[in-house]
């Protein structure tokens, strides 16, 4: 986590520093480190090419976070969260899923 924080631009002591402070999430972080200090640690000032390349590739980092969480949380609802939850189904209608599926992506 905090070598992502880093390999923006910001220094050791302010990423372990957001990220205690923001529980972990590299996101929150990186979006208030950004927002308050303007700009990484050692990087030009806001507005020149180098250092809008590096805000743009955090906002892409963070809508592709987003869009993996939505993506799990939609999967989880999927998965059974106790026993009684599963298909209960006898061995020749499970041969049966199985041999659809495999025609399936034999098609």
């Amino acid at each position: 986590m905090i070598c992502v924080v880093i390999s923006l631009g910001f220094s050791v002591e302010s990423a372990k520093e957001m990220l205690e402070k923001h529980n972990g999430d590299v996101e929150s972080a990186v979006e208030e480190l950004a927002s308050n200090l303007g700009r990484p640690d050692d990087q030009p000032v806001a507005g020149t090419s180098k250092d809008s390349g590096k805000l743009e590739a955090s906002r892409k980092r963070k809508e592709e976070t987003k869009k993996e969480k939505a993506a799990y949380k939609r999967l989880a609802k999927d998965i059974p969260r106790t026993e009684e939850d599963h298909l209960d189904t006898g061995l020749e209608l499970e041969s049966e899923y199985l041999h659809k599926y495999l025609s399936f992506l034999n098609s």
